[in-house]
């Protein structure tokens, strides 16, 4: 055994010597090629037993997947959090009795106030007034205007008579045997006389008949149907009673329920302060002032507080103020708090 190792190991150094002679026999340039086959043969022996791109798939799959797991967390994290916030929102307003609601919804917007004609065409009225004795309007019996929010509209009527529009209000005029207006929000009217045409007006449930005189009408839902006499003389009635009730200037009358009109006298016989371009506010809840402020500004009123809108404010201010520059005016007044979020008025 010992013989036969030594001459294996003999072999092995000859084989060796013969080698290293061969390769120091060997040209330089054989020499390159012979390291460069190397080369080639130890890459493809290391691609065979370690293949780089099953590993970069392997890789990229991995880290996909850990990517995804990261934002699948965060996501979950995140919802977790928003659920816990309403659910502690929603225990808190049950625990202290509060119960939130929405004041005023704000209407989809409109580009300017809009001319309805018989034929169903419409026209967008671009300046403040509107006038329908123009040669343009001539032999149309029937109209409908609106006023979106933001804006006021004064109508120079067939018959001479002229309305002046709030915002967020709609009137339709008929003239025929009788002068007829149908009324949904606010108006004031300047009504020219005429015996033979009487000129009524139409706002909800409520009917006023007049000769010649100036008055308001006032038809905001869900509000309070409101008359009030400025000059001349006013018959109002309800659907309910058909009972026509006279009214004197300085009178209010305003429909109940039940479809009665009660009539104060209050003395006032001044135009409103709206037809001025002014909010003006003598004793009204906030709920009233809010309500106003979401129809001029067309922007939502939430109510987080409900007790804040029962107090009653004096508070007068132009039109043309910034929403903003408002309600810090209103915080001011303390009671409340008044906060704008997007195109939201939070009362907290």
């Amino acid at each position: 055994m010992v013989v036969m190792e030594e001459k294996d190991q003999k072999d092995k150094r000859n084989q060796t010597e013969t080698s290293e002679k061969e390769f120091e026999s060997l040209s330089d340039t054989d020499v390159q090629l012979l390291r460069e086959a190397g080369s080639i043969c130890a890459e493809q022996y290391i691609e065979k037993m370690f293949p780089a791109d099953r590993a970069w798939e392997d890789f990229s799959r991995k880290r996909k997947r850990t990517n995804r797991q990261r934002i699948l967390y965060a996501m979950i994290g995140a919802a977790a959090v928003i659920f816990i916030a309403v659910i502690g929102y929603r225990s808190f307003i049950s625990e202290s009795g509060i119960s939130s609601y929405n004041l005023f919804t704000a209407t989809k917007e409109e580009t300017g106030c809009i001319l309805t004609s018989p034929d169903g065409s419409m026209e967008v009225i671009v300046k403040d007034e509107l006038n329908l004795l123009d040669e343009t309007y001539l032999g149309k019996d029937h109209y409908t205007i609106e006023t979106p929010s933001g804006k006021n509209l004064r109508v120079i009527l067939p018959d001479s008579s002229q309305v002046l529009l709030n915002a967020h209000s709609r009137l339709s005029y008929t003239q025929k045997e009788e002068r007829l207006a149908t009324l949904e929000g606010e108006a004031y009217f300047e009504v020219r006389k005429d015996k033979e045409h009487p000129f009524v007006v139409q706002a909800g449930t409520a009917r006023a008949c007049v000769l010649g005189t100036s008055f308001t009408i006032r038809h905001y839902e869900p509000e309070q149907i409101h008359i009030t006499l400025l000059t001349g003389s006013l018959a109002v009635e309800s659907e309910a009673t058909n009972n026509p009730e006279i009214m004197k200037p300085g009178d209010d009358a305003s429909l109940l329920e039940d479809g009665q009109f009660i009539i104060q006298e209050k003395g006032e016989t001044s135009r409103p302060m709206w037809t001025s371009g002014y909010f003006s506010f003598d004793d009204a809840p906030l709920s009233e002032v809010l309500c106003e402020l979401g129809r001029w500004y067309n922007i939502n009123v939430t109510v987080l507080h409900p007790e804040a809108t029962t107090r009653n404010l004096h508070f007068k201010c132009k039109r043309s103020l910034e929403l903003d520059d408002i309600l810090e005016i209103l915080n001011e007044l303390g009671g409340f708090r008044l906060v704008k979020k997007e195109n939201t008025i939070f009362v907290q």
